[in-house]
């Protein structure tokens, strides 16, 4: 199989909210997380291209603030009730892509 990934990915999982429109939707969990992108499991299926923005609330932090980031839906996997989110981060800060990068650097040990 041809791994298509430009950039390292981590098991990660947190909870996550998520926006599409004007809702927030509160989603079980994230599977993996990378410089470029996030997978998360929800209950309802998305469309690729969807844009969503999502707050992780970090625990292992001493900022309580959850990282706010936007990003599409670039891929939909099925498993049984639940859905696989490929979501890649849209036009991330500095600060943003520095904690990312921190917080990758930590989870892969």
């Amino acid at each position: 199989m041809n791994d298509r990934r430009l950039r390292e990915r981590v098991p990660f999982e947190i909870e996550v909210e998520l926006r599409r429109g004007e809702n927030w939707v509160k989603v079980e969990r994230s599977h993996d997380l990378s410089m470029g992108g996030v997978q998360i499991l929800a209950d309802e299926i998305s469309q690729i291209g969807d844009v969503v923005d999502l707050r992780f609330c970090v625990l292992d932090t001493t900022d309580s603030t959850p990282l706010a980031v936007r990003g599409s839906v670039v891929r939909v996997e099925e498993h049984g009730q639940q859905f696989f989110w490929g979501v890649r981060f849209d036009e991330l800060s500095s600060d943003t892509s520095l904690f990312l990068y921190r917080l990758i650097q930590y989870h892969k040990s």
